[in-house]
């Protein structure tokens, strides 16, 4: 009996160390609306590595679309890269369509992989 409980608690021990946590998708560019008369927010400014080369929104123009490049996940900082067509910003910014499906791919496999695992996290 005592064999037996030493091989249960290996193969729970084991199994909760098996697997690797889900890689991060590769998200490199990250993009936001500027619209005229709307101020961009204290915290976006400061997530911005370079904020003196966004500039300001030209006398002819009411929106643009700003792109990115993601420096660093944390703490989060973004480098002004260009301005770009309004079509990349899908009218809202943040990230383009398939970084977004990347995300949420991801997020799926990191709650399969939790799940597959609940009993090593149980106290």
């Amino acid at each position: 009996m005592r064999i037996l409980s030493i091989l249960v608690i290996s193969l729970i021990t084991f199994g909760c160390s098996v697997g690797s946590f889900p890689a991060a998708p590769e998200i490199k560019k990250h993009y936001m609306v500027d619209i005229r008369g709307v101020a961009i927010s204290h915290a976006a400014i400061e997530m911005i590595a370079n904020p003196e080369a966004v500039g300001v929104l030209a006398d002819s123009q009411v929106v643009r679309c700003l792109e990115f490049d993601v420096m660093s996940w944390h703490p989060y900082k973004i480098k002004f890269n260009s301005e770009v067509d309004l079509t990349k910003c899908n009218l809202v910014g943040g990230y383009s369509p398939d970084d977004i499906k990347k995300i949420l791919n991801w997020s799926d496999d990191v709650y399969i992989w939790a799940n597959d695992r609940k009993h090593c996290f149980k106290n």
